[in-house]
Formats: structure tokens, sequence, C-alpha cells
């Protein structure tokens, strides 16, 4: 597995990804009209926000690995989450 720091430019593949992710675990918590629908576009603002900074959630930058034809992306999260006035660390 390759890891190599995370650009702006990885935000789509990033974002996709967490929208999958939060369609598949997270019904029931998100209304089913957000993730049915602007999830991926949220996702994707936020990504680009993220990665365009030197650091995220106080640690330097995110790493992915990017593999294969087209790539797999994979990335590792860690850090404060706050959901609906509900904060937790993942």
């Amino acid at each position: 597995m390759r890891l190599r720091v995370a650009t702006e430019a990885d935000a789509m593949a990033v974002a996709t990804l967490h929208a999958e992710s939060w369609r598949a675990h997270y019904r029931g918590a998100y209304r089913d009209e957000y993730l049915d629908g602007e999830v991926v576009q949220d996702r994707i603002r936020v990504w680009k926000e993220r990665l365009s900074t030197e650091t995220l959630l106080g640690v330097s930058r995110q790493r992915v690995s990017a593999e294969g034809n087209p790539p797999e992306v994979k990335w590792p999260a860690a850090g404060r989450v706050d959901v609906n006035g509900t904060a937790g660390r993942i």
C-alpha cells in the first residue's frame, strides 16, 4: 500500500467514499433526503476545505492510499467530531 499526502485534487474521491460510508452506516442518524441527495456535494465542500490547509483536525495533513487503475482511495481519519451539538472523538 502506498500512502501519500492528500491534496485538494483528492477531495472528490475522498468525499465520494465518505458519502457512501455515511449512506451505508448513518441511516436513521441523518435524514434520508440528505443521505440520498446533498451528502456528496456537502462532503466535497468539506473535503476541499480540509485538504486545502496544512493541518487537519490539529494534525498534519491526511494521508491517502491510492492504488490501481483507476486508483482505489482509502483514508484514515481521527479527531473531534460535532454532530447536531454532540461532540466526540473518533
